[in-house]
């Protein structure tokens, strides 16, 4: 079949071998135009199979409408149907095979679907061992909610127990609470803690070791001091608590009170040195600040204060002035023995002031003994003066020395410790007390451990303020 259509193209059509006997044939084909001139032909070769036809396609498949399996044999009464719906025609199943009885060892394991039509598949066949017929164990019951919580120092008992605080906000996480040692004695203790459901079934005692280093405790907090109440001031000659000239006090702390006091010196003094005494009463009175100043000289600066102090391991100097003349800078010096000083930093002065200034610089520098410290106010015109020498104490940090170590028949040790006797204790490696004295603190302390068996030890050394912890071997 042609059409004018397939010019150009390659045509397709079917070709009847009706008639055509088996064996190898030869196929020629040729196109020819509307001037009758034709094509070369084409050859090509096939393999006739022989003059047999295709059978019939053959009918649906039935539908399966039985699924069962069969351990060891194949028979009626061995058969065990198992669950199945026409949604899995033509899918695998997945259904649970019960093995009750199944004793333990190789087995074989046989599997059949059935369709509508009674026809059974062919019969699929594997093989499994049987571990045992100990069936899994039952799936635990949900947690019981937990509802108390208690522990104990030292030993597991009803006299012993202490409640902690618990919520049931806490459950299935760790909580924080805190716990009294009050009467707990020096030395290493044994904590035990544990939980219990609302069934009132307990977990598992959970066991901890700590080191109770004195069972000092801490001072109580001072009252906050009353509110400043009164202010006064008088120049030579106390008249008496209350009977000197009050100073009006303006401010909520004291810089602010400080910054806003006003002072009238008496113009009828003699010429010469005077004090100017001012104090403050918070019930009671306080002591009074006295300020030293001359009458027919001009004092260039009138000092109130200088202080220093040790703040978070650094020198704070502070100073104060009632009144300033012509002033330009203070120097501040620095000193590790009070008598050689040095430059550290420098502040501009107020110039002319009637009025209370303040002044603070913080030395980051200091060294672990005393530090000793002046200002140096210098005039405008180049004359200076000091002010009094103040000093701070930085301590070293609590560290102790001990040798020699591994030691033999003795210790020694250096303690930094301030008061002269000093209370040691010494533990084995399993928290034993086995030397416990009170010794004079001198340097270094020699302890003798000839006694002591060979191993590792932890001693405790407190002077009543300084508590320092160390330890050693002994061969």
């Amino acid at each position: 079949v042609f059409t004018s259509a397939n010019n150009n193209t390659t045509a397709a059509n079917a070709i009847s071998l009706v008639g055509v006997t088996s064996g190898v044939h030869q196929l020629y084909a040729q196109v020819i135009t509307t001037n009758g001139v034709p094509s070369i032909t084409n050859l090509g070769s096939f393999y006739m199979e022989g003059g047999t036809q295709y059978a019939n396609a053959p009918a649906s498949a039935s539908q399966i409408n039985k699924y069962s399996f069969f351990v060891d044999s194949v028979s009626t009464v061995n058969e065990q149907s198992l669950a199945f719906a026409a949604a899995v025609n033509n899918s695998t199943p997945s259904s649970p095979i019960n093995l009750t009885g199944v004793t333990s060892g190789m087995h074989q394991l046989y599997a059949k679907v059935s369709t509508t039509n009674g026809v059974p598949s062919i019969t699929n066949l594997g093989n499994f061992y049987m571990e045992g017929d100990n069936l899994y164990a039952n799936i635990p019951a949900t947690a019981t909610a937990i509802n108390r919580y208690e522990f104990y120092i030292d030993s597991v008992t009803t006299t012993n127990i202490q409640p902690l605080t618990f919520s049931a906000a806490l459950q299935n996480t760790t909580p924080s609470t805190s716990i009294s040692l009050l009467g707990v004695q020096p030395g290493i203790h044994q904590l035990f803690a544990r939980v219990f459901t609302t069934n009132n079934v307990p977990s598992i005692i959970n066991f901890g070791l700590f080191a109770m280093d004195q069972n000092f405790r801490y001072p109580n907090v001072a009252a906050p001091a009353a509110p400043l109440q009164n202010m006064e001031y008088y120049v030579d000659i106390d008249p008496g608590f209350g009977l000197a000239t009050a100073i009006t006090i303006s401010g909520t702390n004291t810089a602010e009170v400080l910054n806003n006091i006003s002072i009238s010196i008496p113009n009828n003094l003699a010429p010469g040195n005077h004090f100017l005494h001012i104090r403050t009463r918070q019930n009671p009175w306080s002591i009074d600040n006295a300020l030293p100043f001359s009458v027919g000289a001009v004092v260039p600066v009138t000092w109130l204060y200088v202080k220093a102090q040790l703040l978070d391991d650094n020198s704070l100097v502070q100073w104060a002035t009632a009144n300033e003349l012509n002033s330009s800078v203070f120097d501040v010096e620095w000193s590790t023995n009070g008598v050689n000083f040095s430059k550290i930093g420098s502040l501009n002065a107020a110039g002319n002031s009637t009025n209370v200034s303040t002044y603070n610089f913080t030395h980051t520098k200091p060294v672990n003994s005393f530090n000793y410290y002046r200002i140096k106010q210098v005039d405008v015109d180049g004359r200076f003066k000091y002010s009094e020498i103040v000093k701070v104490l930085k301590k070293q940090k609590d560290q102790i020395l001990i040798y020699p170590n591994p030691a033999i028949n003795y210790i020694q040790i250096d303690f930094t410790g301030r008061q002269k006797t000093i209370l040691l204790n010494i533990f084995d490696a399993l928290g034993k007390l086995v030397i416990q004295t009170s010794v004079l603190n001198v340097s270094p302390l020699k302890i003798n451990t000839s006694t002591l068996s060979k191993g590792e030890y932890y001693l405790q050394l407190s002077d009543g303020e300084l508590n320092v912890n160390g330890k050693f071997i002994k061969q």
